[in-house]
């Protein structure tokens, strides 16, 4: 409805953030320097600064300040949502008010510009404009600023508050109106902290995980995802109104041919299936996104579905939109000022859809904070059940599951912790008999733990149904930087996923599917081919149906420190291996603009799973009829790996050869050519000398890490620089680095139309398809597809007489 932002005023936007983060954050440091720090209050605290501060430090520790002693508590956590509520508030209301959606509160229908809350703010003590209209935002959206929550009640010295006004005045009002600024909005708000955690090297945690794994979703991305998904159903089960949206990404199979040479067709059957089996009735059908981040997924699942309810069932827009926000559209995000930008972007976007009322009460949204911490003694949140014993059972299941929720997030299975004798229908049924229950125990003690237990009801809810689509960007982060209890928790429960959190959270996708449902993800594309992953590959092949894998290469984000091979995938939780797998492979788009044009027209090529299964390492890749893998032919090697390489790596000229210290040594080169890379030697010692035992006391037993490559010393082959664009040279049989790779064929025979294929340029491209990594393994190296005739035929017209 709403276009996206251009590349100047996400710049602003960048800047303006960055900036506002800042001083936002200096000013909450003051203000609760002088309210919260101290194991006593000060002499200078009134009564109701005292009881301010005794509010402000409760809720810190809800959220992850430590008590030290009995009295002397921590403020980072506190410091950090102040910083982000105040300033938030004062640019939710900016946007509302440049939408025409700022209510005045006297008659809750005149929408007021800024200005006009300047001239209000005129007969209010202490009172600003900008304070006018974050109070009218604040009853607007009280699922988002809770006036219960005691940030809100800080004031920022007078020169902080200015300086903060004057960023927001600034903002051009087009970004506003953008329907991506929202989803830009966090990720700037992250970048310095991101940073941070990425320079420190430290483990990641719970409070370093919403920085690090979050990732803004390109539109591009979320449209052909949606398209393909929700917009092939439509087509497919409503054809009469199929015209209704601009379905601009949705892609059709292939035509059945055997003929590889004949004209590329496309069929008029969706590419990513027709999803037979999803309910009928859009009532029924409920789409989850796990990790919502700002709200993109469901935005645009929300712009999609009313103009679908609106011709299916011919309602009003009104009425449209409030079925689709109480029925069909779910967002988990372990994040919550992530939620609030998620709840405020879905609101906004049902308040100024075209034709629809503007500002009314919308249906609670099912949004929910699925990180929040209970800090709460078990015992203490126990008490908030009174005498109900379903509702303590229900508690302390809650418990239970959600301890170690700022970690987890969206792993959590509530139904690990449920039993069927305990809730027949599942958080579902606690979640009105804690709300009920709990307006009888909610006193100021208690009052986080309250508020706390009932977000998680929902959050658990969530978790305890099944969807029929599952769709998000996935975070990402390997196992080596996750904190002890996170890989823990991975290794236990996701083994064969646990190399990185993106493919945990695959496997998770398909795990909140119903039987019908289908996964959607975004993610490194690196699960499809890496042999880390083969385990991973091998389960999903085996249980699921891959339906779509699209390629992107390491150009897809326009964020530039996001530079790595990205995959859309659709995978279905039915399962049939004999169903055909289409993959389309874009990762020769070196611009960002290709790949989103190529996205609508490239061709998309198919087969089988079982075909997939059958193959080497079960890689998810393309090989035609007249191909083999080079895997066939040929092994490879690692080489030696020196450690200190000045102690035991020299130029050649240096060094003797009289007494077996010293052998020669292949090494790094620049370019392909025949021969290259002999410049130097290794103290070998006859594999008795300083360098085995260098690597002895280092590695023990396993010292097979570092000594390579001895298998291929004497033998005829090729090597290939490991990285950039992949040179080869002809190997001479000698010791090598870990530089180079060798590629000694199993038929001497064969090594002329090996060493063709190897030195042209086709061979770095074929393997960038499967690894587009800077350095390469040597796994990826024989797992490209090679068409022996073509390459054996060149050579001998090239080579008569051999190589």
């Amino acid at each position: 409805m709403h276009n996206s932002l251009d590349k100047k005023l996400r710049k602003q936007l960048e800047n303006t953030i960055v900036t506002a983060r800042n001083v936002a954050e200096i000013a909450a440091r003051t203000a609760l320097e002088r309210l919260c720090v101290g194991s006593e209050p000060g002499e200078h605290l009134t009564d109701d600064m005292r009881k301010q501060r005794n509010k402000l430090r409760a809720h810190g520790r809800q959220i992850g300040d430590v008590l030290k002693g009995k009295t002397e508590q921590t403020i980072e956590h506190l410091v950090h949502e102040t910083a982000y509520e105040q300033w938030h508030r004062m640019l939710f209301a900016r946007f509302l008010a440049e939408n025409h959606l700022l209510i005045y509160k006297e008659d809750g229908e005149t929408p007021l510009s800024i200005q006009e809350c300047f001239e209000l703010a005129e007969d209010e003590d202490n009172l600003s404009g900008w304070d006018l209209a974050g109070q009218y935002a604040s009853v607007m959206l009280p699922q988002i600023f809770r006036t219960e929550n005691p940030v809100l009640t800080i004031s920022f010295s007078p020169e902080h508050q200015h300086e903060l006004e004057q960023l927001l005045e600034a903002l051009h009002v087009d970004t506003f109106q953008a329907q991506d600024s929202l989803g830009w909005v966090y990720q700037y708000w992250q970048t310095q902290k991101k940073e941070e955690v990425n320079k420190s090297g430290n483990k990641i945690g719970a409070d370093e995980l919403p920085a690090v794994t979050q990732l803004f979703t390109e539109p591009y991305m979320v449209n052909f995802l949606l398209d393909n998904s929700l917009g092939a159903w439509w087509v497919s089960n409503y054809p009469q109104y199929k015209d209704i949206l601009p379905f601009t990404y949705l892609r059709y199979a292939p035509e059945q041919i055997d003929d590889e040479d004949a004209e590329y067709k496309e069929t008029d059957i969706p590419a990513a299936g027709t999803f037979d089996q999803w309910p009928k009735q859009l009532s029924k059908l409920k789409m989850l996104d796990p990790c919502c981040g700002s709200g993109h997924f469901l935005v645009s699942t929300l712009l999609m579905l009313v103009p679908m309810r609106m011709n299916a069932e011919g309602l009003t827009v009104d009425e449209a939109i409030e079925k689709v926000l109480s029925q069909n559209i779910h967002g988990l995000e372990l994040d919550q000022r992530c939620v609030e930008i998620a709840a405020f972007a879905v609101a906004l976007e049902a308040w100024r859809y075209p034709e629809s009322s503007g500002y009314r009460q919308l249906p609670s949204l099912n949004i929910a904070w699925v990180g929040q911490s209970i800090k709460a003694k078990k015992e203490d949140w126990l008490l908030l059940a009174g005498d109900d014993e379903c509702l303590y059972h229900g508690m302390d299941a809650l418990y239970d599951a959600f301890k170690d929720a700022p970690v987890l997030g969206s792993l959590i299975d509530p139904s690990k912790v449920v039993t069927e004798d305990l809730l027949s229908n599942g958080f579902s049924e606690l979640q009105p008999l804690l709300n009920k229950a709990l307006q009888q125990f909610e006193v100021a003690e208690n009052k986080e733990a309250t508020i706390a237990a009932k977000g998680l009801t929902l959050a658990a809810d969530l978790l305890s149904n099944k969807y029929e689509l599952v769709v998000t960007n996935v975070p990402y982060l390997s196992l080596g930087k996750q904190c002890d209890y996170l890989k823990d928790f991975v290794s236990m429960n996701y083994s064969n996923a646990k190399p990185d959190l993106a493919t945990v959270f695959i496997k998770r996708c398909i795990e909140l599917c119903n039987s019908s449902g289908i996964s959607i993800t975004v993610s490194p594309h690196n699960w499809c081919y890496l042999a880390s992953y083969k385990k991973f590959r091998s389960e999903i092949l085996n249980n699921s149906e891959i339906v779509l894998v699209i390629s992107l290469g390491n150009k897809a984000f326009t964020t530039p420190m996001w530079d790595f091979g990205i995959s859309l995938n659709f995978i279905s939780k039915k399962y049939s291996k004999f169903n055909d797998t289409k993959l389309v492979s874009l990762e020769q788009n070196t611009k960002h603009e290709e790949i989103r044009t190529n996205l609508q027209e490239h061709k998309i090529e198919s087969i089988k799973q079982l075909d997939l299964l059958s193959s080497n390492s079960s890689r998810i890749m393309l090989v035609t009829k007249n191909q083999e893998l080079l895997s066939n032919y040929c092994t490879t090697f690692k080489g030696l790996c020196l450690g200190d390489s000045g102690r035991f790596s020299m130029s050649y000229w240096e060094v003797s050869y009289t007494d077996n210290t010293w052998i020669l040594m292949q090494g790094s080169y620049s370019s392909t050519t025949l021969f290259d890379g002999c410049d130097l030697a290794v103290k070998w010692q006859d594999r008795a000398g300083d360098y085995l035992a260098y690597v002895s006391e280092r590695l023990g037993d396993s010292i097979s890490a570092w000594v390579r490559g001895v298998d291929a010393w004497n033998k005829s082959g090729i090597t290939i620089r490991v990285m950039g664009n992949l040179p080869a040279v002809l190997y001479l049989g000698t010791p090598y680095n870990n530089n180079v790779s060798t590629i000694i064929p199993k038929d001497k025979e064969h090594l002329p139309a090996i060493w063709l294929y190897c030195s042209s340029p086709q061979f770095n491209k074929d393997v960038r398809k499967l690894n587009a990594k800077p350095s390469i393994t040597d796994d990826s190296f024989l797992s490209v597809p090679f068409d022996f005739k073509y390459w054996n035929d060149t050579a001998q017209q090239k080579y008569p007489n051999g190589l």
